[in-house]
């Protein structure tokens, strides 16, 4: 199973800003900005003692990008208001530039417990 979260901010305002700007692991070479990246950090199933596991706790994370530090905010917060409602934040705080692009960025921590 695969997170859900490209299919979530497509359906929301998050599409308005970034448009379908919403990659797993990496951004291609020169995206333009803002985009999103996410990517899994780490999954455990949650085992039962009288039958498989049929849920899995997956750790992920998200990073907002864009050359304007306010830009980088706004994308960052309207993703988080998307997430939140299927997610447990973590880290809502994470901020930083790039040290290749420069661009700003901006993003969280949040952990999904995902049905099989």
């Amino acid at each position: 199973m695969i997170l859900p979260i490209y299919e979530m901010l497509m359906q929301s305002d998050v599409a308005d800003l970034v448009s379908d700007r919403i990659y797993e692991d990496i951004a291609p070479n020169k995206t333009k900005e803002p985009y999103v990246v996410w990517q899994e950090l780490s999954g455990d199933p949650v085992h039962n003692l009288d039958c498989p596991a049929d849920i899995d706790h997956i750790m992920y994370q998200v990073m907002c990008y864009d050359a304007n530090q306010t830009t980088a905010y706004e994308v960052r917060d309207a993703v988080r208001k998307v997430l939140e409602q299927h997610s447990h934040i973590l880290n809502a705080r994470i901020s930083g530039q790039d040290p290749i692009t420069k661009l700003f960025v901006r993003g969280f921590d949040a952990n999904w417990f995902l049905g099989r």
